[in-house]
């Protein structure tokens, strides 16, 4: 597998986590923010295959992040990872845009296979191909 993620989360311990597990899966980890305002910026500046965003952080939340990402970028692949296992916020990451969602803590296999399926699958903000032309 390969592809260029970027990784916005605020706690630098997981971000380690998600590099490595990453790197090990055939990934290059291009850019790592810290808060959403900044992994906005980075989004705009990297142009990303794909990043991972976490819900809670400050400056900008990972929800309004998305937003401004999926503005800029209607096909950006964002795949949220947040210990909320709230319903709600799940729902509104995925209305606004979110490919996937990863709850923490999660293994490496379950983080891989998320982030896989989005990379593989042709899964972009929610638009899923279709069967036509294939028998």
């Amino acid at each position: 597998m390969s592809g260029r993620v970027l990784i916005v989360d605020d706690d630098a311990l997981v971000r380690k986590v998600m590099h490595d597990v990453l790197t090990n899966g055939g990934y290059l980890v291009v850019g790592e923010a810290s808060d959403g305002r900044r992994g906005v910026a980075l989004y705009h500046q990297l142009a990303p295959d794909l990043v991972l965003m976490d819900v809670m952080m400050p400056e900008l939340s990972g929800i309004e992040a998305l937003r401004q990402i999926i503005a800029f970028a209607p096909h950006a692949r964002v795949v949220m990872v947040s210990a909320l296992e709230q319903r709600r916020v799940i729902i509104e990451a995925l209305m606004i845009g979110a490919c996937d969602y990863v709850v923490k803590p999660f293994s490496a296999a379950k983080l891989l296979e998320a982030v896989d399926k989005v990379m593989c699958a042709g899964l972009v903000s929610g638009w899923w191909p279709d069967d036509e032309g294939s028998d």
